[in-house]
């Protein structure tokens, strides 16, 4: 099924969507619509397309996301086995309370945080559940107490510690004849990124243009090259190979679609800032041998680790989001956030 514009449909007397979706996977391919809309993971692996953006996505996975702006939630196996999928989508047209309502002085925090959402916007996993949790009960309600709880929701959201998703050089022009053919590109590297042979020709095919048409034609649409695209959803792969089983490196790099040893240490030194042994390293190191100070941040796991990134990452890009307070652990989460350079740790447990 090919999806490129998604109409949202709203309930009878409902001015906005508000939905719980379990299924086996989630399989939307990449599109677009007018509403804004916040999106929830409570359960499922995967990766997701906001834009220019990949990254790695988990439960606790908040974002919400301008109208117009092209995204895809795409699920992966985790440990052999597909996981079952679950979120809560709210979803909403800009003026579903009229116009130059976000313009009211009280909601102004609100406003700014909207205008962001042109980019995407992750919210600090350790701050989603309450969120998550009037969301799922936003579902349940009706008449007044509904909009009542929108309102509440995006005010809350407006206080918290986020990070934008897209890059600034992103603009969102895509036609829905665009979309289209983005959608099969996609499925077709995520089908096939383990071939070697995979190459911007077949690509080009896949989306009826010529070569250099569909090398601008890309670049243009997602804000970043085709090679690079399909080296990182390879390597997104690696990464979940490297902490979810014990296969030797070489076995998941020829597996993984990279034709050579020296391309792929390359590509994942450029992607992770260290070798893959050191990845699986750090994640495979048991207890007793961690230095005590690593210790006392495996209590919060990931958490610590994006708090400190979050706040890194408003510092470059001059956010005007508030600031995380600093930690006893502060100067080591940044290290390995650094070290990293990955904005969603979902499939690193420490």
């Amino acid at each position: 099924m090919r999806v490129h514009f998604e109409k949202i449909l709203t309930g009878e007397a409902q001015s906005f969507s508000c939905r719980d979706y379990r299924c086996h996977s989630f399989s939307a391919p990449f599109h677009f619509h007018p509403e804004f809309e916040l999106t929830a993971i409570l359960s499922g692996v995967g990766r997701r397309f906001v834009a220019d953006s990949l990254e790695e996505y988990g439960p606790g996975d908040l974002i919400l996301l301008g109208p117009n702006l092209p995204h895809r939630w795409a699920s992966v196996a985790s440990g052999g086995a597909r996981r079952m999928s679950h979120s809560i989508v709210l979803q909403f047209r800009g003026d579903c309370f009229g116009e130059g309502f976000w313009s009211l002085p009280e909601l102004s925090k609100v406003q700014a945080m909207l205008q962001r959402s042109g980019r995407g916007v992750c919210f600090a996993p350790e701050e989603s559940g309450a969120i998550v949790a009037q969301m799922q009960e936003l579902t349940k309600l009706r008449s007044l107490p509904r909009a009542i709880g929108l309102l509440g929701i995006l005010h809350e959201l407006s206080l918290k510690s986020a990070r934008l998703l897209a890059s600034p050089r992103y603009r969102v022009d895509l036609a829905v004849t665009d979309a289209e053919r983005i959608n099969r590109v996609m499925d077709f590297v995520e089908r096939d990124f383990s071939n070697e042979a995979l190459s911007l020709d077949q690509a080009a095919k896949v989306a009826s243009l010529t070569p250099n048409a569909f090398s601008r034609f890309f670049a243009r649409s997602t804000g970043r090259t085709f090679v690079n695209f399909v080296n990182d959803v390879r390597l997104s792969h690696v990464c979940r190979l490297l902490t979810e089983s014990g296969k030797p490196v070489a076995e998941i790099c020829f597996a993984c679609g990279f034709g050579t040893m020296s391309n792929f240490y390359q590509r994942f030194r450029e992607y992770r800032r260290m070798t893959p042994l050191a990845y699986r390293r750090m994640f495979a190191q048991p207890q007793g041998q961690v230095p005590g100070r690593f210790v006392e941040v495996r209590q919060d796991t990931r958490n610590l680790i994006k708090n400190r990134l979050f706040a890194e990452e408003r510092a470059l890009c001059g956010s005007s989001f508030p600031n995380i307070g600093p930690g006893e652990d502060g100067r080591f989460a940044v290290s390995i956030a650094r070290l990293l350079r990955c904005p969603w740790l979902g499939t690193v447990v420490l």
